[in-house]
Parts: C-alpha cells; structure tokens; sequence
C-alpha cells in the first residue's frame, strides 16, 4: 500500500455504529432489569401479586424483559422495547385496576419515572429529573391518601427510584469508559499503540495547514522494514507482531515527544515532524535506522535482525494560500518516491524526496 493513499477517506460508522449500540444498550437494560426486580419485589408486599391475573401479569412482565434483554444482545435493538413494554403494559393495567390505593398517581408515577430514565439528557440532568419526577409522585399521592403512602408502597416505589439512579450512574461510567477505548481504538493501531491512517490523516492536514499558513517548516518520513514478509514466512505471524511492536518503540526512541508516529500500512509507518527542516529530518531517519539496525528483536523467543529503509520529503516556504490538498498530496508523493529509491537503492538506508536536493554536509547513510 502505498503512504499516499493516506489521503484516502476513512469510514468512521462502523465505531460510530458501535458507541450509539452501546449507548442504547446502557439506556435500555437499566429499565428492563428494575421493571423486572419491582415484578420480582412487588409480591412480597402484596399478597395478590402472588395468585391470579397479579402472577400472570408478573410473569409476563418477566418474560417480556427477558426477551427484550434476549434481542439487545443480539442487536435487534429496534424490536427489543416491544415485548418488554407488552409486559409493563399489562402489568401496570393489572395493578392499576386491582391494588387497593395503587391508583393513576402510581401508574403515572412508573410511566414518568421510565420516561426521565430514558431521556437522551446528560447524567446529572437526567438523575435530577428522576429524583425531581420521583419525590412529585410520592408526594402527592401522599397528600391525596393514596396507597403510596403506605408503607410498603412507599418503600418499593423511593427504592426502585434510588436502583434507576445507581443504576443509570454505574451504566453512565461504563459508556463513558468504553466511549473513551473506543475513541481510542479509532484513531490508535492496535498492535503497536501508534496512530492509524485515520490519525495520521488528521494530524497531517492540521500540520500541512499550520506550515502554510504561518511559513513553518514541516518534515514527512515514510518507512518500510526490509524484506518483512520473509520474516513472516519463516518465523510466523506472531514473531512479525513481535518484530512490529519493537520497530514502533525505536521510532518513538528516535522521535520527539510531540511528533506524530503511525503505522499506516503492515510493516509500513509514517513519521511526521513539525517545525523540522530537511538535515533534521534526515537526521531523525539516519538515527532511527542506526536504532533498528543496531539491535535484535526478540520474536518468539530468539534474536531476529531486521532492518528498515526510509524516505524523507519536507514542506519548507510554502506561499501562504497554496492549497492544503495539493500540498498534503504532493509531499505524501514525494515521501513515497523517496522511500522507493531507498528501496532500489539497496534497502537499509534514507533517501530524499527529488524535489528537494539533499544536504552535502549530512554525513549519514541516505542516497
């Protein structure tokens, strides 16, 4: 593959698709597994939720949370609220229309609770409106001498209000855990930590950009390991991993902290140097060769010798105006361009893009 199909576009709905499935799900189960404890609580204060129409509407309202937990994991997520709000449905009628004092204050104070539960708001509005919904509806059935103020109903409606609560704000941490591994995962390489082709794209227009508009200089490095796919025919895929993550820790060696390092193909990586001139850049090559020569890579439990071929292009005076896509397009070219002559000129060295001549007092090992 070659560095300049960097410029091609990405596809980010497939980690998009996943975080909205995530996040559907932490909305979702909450509901499903409270409205499942309260028909797993409600018998044990009420005698006639043991027997009859109360059991059956129990145990339908049970199943239909089930289901709808059954078809959220299999990512049938828009058929998944049916069968548990069947269930609820029934189940709310039942008591609604049998429970001495349960009442319509009850009824709605379930239906708002859900509906302030699974509102698109941000955590702290979304629990102050459960709380806020919450302590309305115990108030006022209070008030009115409804069953709610009974002791038991009282208990199993404040309960259930504080379960939504914790249980929104553990779900909350944990999409914003995965949010973060997936923001990550997005941008990052996987094997070796360094950025992707996605990142790199990013911080390469950004970098482009800033050079041309402030007249910053700005170096590209492209680089291949040598003759890698022999190594993965005779040692395996797991020793090339190996040999990839300890190629990318030497380039970060090589590189400043604030350089951009990505593996933007198999064994091939991109460096991307802002404020570098070319005898810098060539000098952060020439370093990062001597790093990768220098040392064996432990692969699977023996020593492997691998080496690495480079090639530097530079963005330098550029006219303010010029633009962005040509510029990124032509120095990723160029980079390619270099790293191929690198390449035929016998792998193992730094070459420089033709469009910018080579400095005669870099005393390294670039053609």
């Amino acid at each position: 593959m070659k560095i300049s199909s960097l410029t091609e576009d990405d596809d980010p709905s497939s980690s998009a698709r996943s975080f909205q499935a995530l996040r559907h799900s932490a909305l979702a189960r909450p509901v499903y597994a409270l409205s499942a404890a309260a028909a797993l609580v409600l018998p044990l204060v009420e005698p006639a939720a043991r027997t009859g129409p109360g059991a059956a509407s129990g145990i339908v309202l049970l199943l239909g949370c089930a289901a709808a937990a059954w078809l959220d994991r299999r990512d049938r997520r828009k058929l998944a609220p049916l069968p548990y709000l069947v269930g609820a449905a029934l189940w709310l009628a039942w008591a609604n229309l049998s429970l001495p004092g349960f009442g319509a204050a009850n009824a709605a104070f379930a239906v708002l609770l859900l509906v302030a539960a699974s509102a698109p708001w941000p955590t702290n509005a979304r629990l102050i409106g459960q709380f806020s919904i919450g302590l309305l509806c115990v108030g006022l059935t209070a008030l009115s001498g409804q069953g709610l103020a009974s002791a038991p109903y009282a208990a199993l409606w404040i309960a259930s209000l504080l379960g939504v609560a914790v249980a929104f704000g553990l779900y909350e941490r944990e999409v914003n855990r995965v949010e973060a591994r997936l923001s990550h995962d997005a941008t990052h390489d996987v094997l070796t930590g360094l950025a992707n082709r996605r990142k790199a794209k990013v911080v390469l227009e950004t970098e482009v950009d800033r050079a041309i508009r402030r007249g910053e200089r700005l170096a590209l490095i492209a680089c291949d390991i040598d003759h890698f796919k022999r190594i993965n025919d005779a040692l395996g895929h797991s020793a090339g991993d190996d040999i990839l993550r300890g190629v990318a820790e030497r380039l970060l060696e090589a590189t400043r902290p604030y350089d951009c390092v990505a593996r933007v193909g198999g064994e091939e990586f991109l460096l991307i140097l802002p404020g570098c001139d070319q005898p810098h850049a060539l000098a952060v090559a020439e370093r990062a060769r001597t790093l990768i020569e220098g040392r064996a890579f432990p692969a699977r439990g023996i020593l492997v010798n691998t080496t690495m071929s480079f090639g530097v292009s530079t963005v330098e005076n550029m006219a303010r105006g010029t633009p962005v896509p040509a510029t990124l397009h032509t120095v990723l070219e160029d980079a390619d361009a270099a790293l191929y002559r690198a390449k035929e000129g016998g792998r193992n060295r730094v070459a420089v893009s033709s469009q910018v001549p080579a400095d005669p007092d870099f005393a390294g090992g670039h053609a």
